[in-house]
């Protein structure tokens, strides 16, 4: 089974869930210029896990992302770009495998401590088998 979803926006600080099918525009244009932008893009979850038990973990998770974010935005307010990361929950929950999908932040510092973090998190056990998640986020730009 393979379900398209656009699950969350997040804002430094603030997070909301969408229920569009295109992906989401920016949700932040009241917020001060000079905060970092995370974005979420277009999710893919392929397998027998609810998207929105893979939004809630990734949610409160999030701390792990921003964090790689918020640190390397001090040191370049002006680094932006789309970090996508494909990872598989196994069959216990856990996240057995997690890479790079085609990133194209300038900051592989970045793309590597995301994708890290998304490595961390564990999940109720799936279905049938194991779950594929393709997670892209947009940092200060829009998808």
């Amino acid at each position: 089974m393979k379900l398209e979803v656009v699950l969350v926006c997040f804002v430094i600080g603030a997070c909301e869930k969408h229920e569009a099918a295109q992906p989401v525009a920016a949700i932040a244009s009241s917020a001060p210029s000079a905060e970092p932008k995370i974005v979420q893009g277009q999710v893919i979850v392929s397998g027998r896990l609810p998207p929105e038990v893979v939004q809630r973990v990734v949610r409160d998770g999030f701390a792990g992302i921003r964090s790689c974010w918020a640190d390397a935005f001090r040191k370049n307010p002006t680094l932006k770009g789309r970090v996508a990361v494909k990872y598989v929950i196994g069959r216990d929950g856990s996240v057995m495998d997690a890479r790079d999908d085609a990133s194209d932040l300038p900051d592989p510092d970045v793309v590597t401590c995301v994708v890290g973090a998304f490595r961390k998190f564990s999940y109720p056990q799936p279905e049938g088998g194991i779950v594929v998640v393709e997670w892209p986020m947009f940092f200060n730009t829009l998808p």
